[in-house]
């Protein structure tokens, strides 16, 4: 079965884990996220 595994960021530096867990830095995620599905599967899922 195919799968990909997504990495935004490491809880173990210190510098990341403040990124993370703020909304700015998860909604930049996401919204980066649907841009590369969107890209490889040619849909347009934010509408």
């Amino acid at each position: 079965m195919p799968a990909i595994i997504i990495e935004c960021g490491f809880l173990s530096n210190e510098n990341e884990e403040k990124l993370i867990l703020t909304d700015d830095y998860q909604n930049k995620m996401v919204d980066s996220i649907i841009d590369g599905l969107e890209e490889y599967f040619s849909l347009n899922l934010k509408d």
